[in-house]
């Protein structure tokens, strides 16, 4: 009895001992299990959070920078400075017989009809063997030539060095002149017996020098001409020897006169539409109004000439001058010239389009209705409608879309039945708006430009308005991309 008992005590105790053997694995169990999920979650999320930050650092790279720019109102102050050929009314006066050469006027003197202007002496006894004449000068002569020094000071300029030259041929032939007056009585008297003095049978402005372009009209100009490569003038004086049929002196014999430069054919177009221009002279920094026409040339150069009607005296003694045409700017609306792009639009007949709708932003009709022939499975020809963004309407043509229609498409005209197969195409001049989130091409009317800005015409048709925002560099984006803030 007492040994039975006791078996059944031992085996509750193993029984016990095996439950609580059982308890504590179920708790390692549970433990480790923990252990297991707690970490598995937590690279879990470490995992998700690496991915996240590569695909942040993806789109980072990635995205382009896109650089938006508000349009206003403004204005171009263009000055453009050139080298001018100048193109007056003259006449060149050749010597009746060979000998020394003796001149009464100054280079750029005025002169009337009777006046002396120079004389040939055939034996050359006049003028003594150096070649010079000896008189003392007056207060008035002195004057005279102390202002011509005067002005020449006050203009010189140390990069332009070859008007040195000229104004010494100037001051030369002034003082040659001033000192042959004292001969002029002599020979009037017919004492001398050796030389007959020339006189002018016409009012104007005396220049003893001659070049190539003394018979070059602007119907004569070339590129080449203007270039003036090479360019020598022959000036005389009191003391040169001549032939018989030799040029002496020419008279320059109006007011009205011109300068001629080569420019780019749309400045050109600019300038003309100006009419009339301001220009400086560099020389003596005046300013002149001058009339401007335009000489067409092949190329994308053209010929311009500013034409005037008074200080023709200032540039007797010069053939080219430097000038610098001052423009006041025209306004309009004011942008970058890199926002400027240049797309290509298929052209389709106006009267092709049945329909349209209007703009609700800007009010404009800028998406047209047009019929486009389509074939259906059983491969009959039907026709549908399609709405096509127009961008701009020239010569009876409207400018479409060329996304919304493709090479061979055919339009069918709803009066007439008349077709119109898709496939003539121009460019257009434009800007990308992103008023409504994305890069939409629109056209624009240029008025003027510089290599910074461009100045478009304003209010019109499919056209940009003040305050609009644009795409400042036009390379950075394509057509009706979406464009990130």
């Amino acid at each position: 009895m007492r040994r039975g008992q006791r078996s059944k005590k031992v085996r509750a105790a193993k029984k016990t001992d095996r439950q609580d053997k059982t308890k504590v694995s179920e708790k390692a169990a549970l433990k480790k299990s923990i252990r297991f999920y707690g970490g598995g979650f937590l690279v879990i999320i470490i995992a998700i959070f690496l991915f996240y930050l590569i695909v942040l650092f993806t789109q980072i790279v990635d995205k382009k920078n896109i650089t938006s720019y508000m349009v206003r109102n403004g204005s171009l102050a263009i000055n453009n400075t050139y080298r001018a050929l100048i193109l007056r009314g003259e006449k060149n006066y050749t010597a009746p017989v060979s000998g020394t050469l003796i001149c009464f006027s100054g280079e750029g003197e005025h002169v009337g009809i009777g006046s002396p202007v120079y004389a040939v002496d055939e034996r050359g006894t006049l003028i003594g063997a150096t070649g010079e004449l000896s008189t003392e000068l007056s207060k008035e002569d002195q004057s005279r030539l102390k202002m011509e020094i005067g002005d020449f000071a006050g203009q010189f300029k140390p990069e332009d060095f070859r008007t040195n030259y000229d104004f010494l041929h100037d001051i030369s032939s002034s003082i040659l002149s001033i000192s042959a007056a004292g001969l002029r009585a002599q020979i009037e008297s017919g004492t001398s017996g050796t030389a007959a003095i020339m006189y002018s049978d016409h009012n104007g402005y005396v220049a003893f020098y001659t070049d190539e372009y003394d018979s070059v009209s602007a119907n004569d100009l070339t590129l080449s001409l203007l270039e003036g490569a090479g360019y020598q003038k022959k000036q005389l004086m009191t003391g040169d020897l001549v032939d018989q049929g030799d040029f002496v002196y020419k008279l320059i014999n109006s007011e009205n006169w011109s300068v001629a430069f080569s420019a780019d054919d749309e400045y050109a177009s600019m300038l003309l539409g100006h009419g009339y221009v301001p220009v400086r002279f560099r020389r003596n920094n005046e300013v002149l109004n001058g009339k401007v026409s335009v000489i067409e040339v092949d190329g994308d150069k053209d010929i311009v000439t500013l034409g005037f009607n008074n200080s023709v005296l200032n540039f007797c003694s010069e053939r080219f001058t430097d000038i610098e045409i001052v423009t006041d700017g025209i306004t309009g609306l004011k942008v970058p010239a890199s926002s400027v792009a240049t797309k290509q639009f298929f052209t389709v007949p106006v009267e092709f389009a049945v329909g349209e709708s209007e703009d609700e932003e800007n009010g404009s009709s800028d998406i047209k209705t047009f019929m486009k022939q389509v074939y259906l499975e059983s491969g009959e020809a039907t026709v549908m409608p399609l709405d096509i963004n127009v961008y701009s309407e020239k010569n009876d043509l409207y400018y479409v879309d060329n996304t919304q229609l493709k090479y061979g498409d055919v339009l069918i005209r709803e009066d007439t039945q008349q077709k119109f197969v898709v496939q003539d195409t121009d460019s257009l001049l434009g800007v990308y708006n992103i008023n409504k989130g994305y890069a939409q091409f629109c056209q624009i009317h240029i008025l003027d430009h510089n290599d910074e800005y461009t100045i478009i015409a304003p209010d019109t048709v499919y056209g940009l308005r003040e305050y609009d925002y644009i795409i400042l560099d036009a390379e950075s984006v394509v057509d009706d991309e979406f464009i990130y803030e």
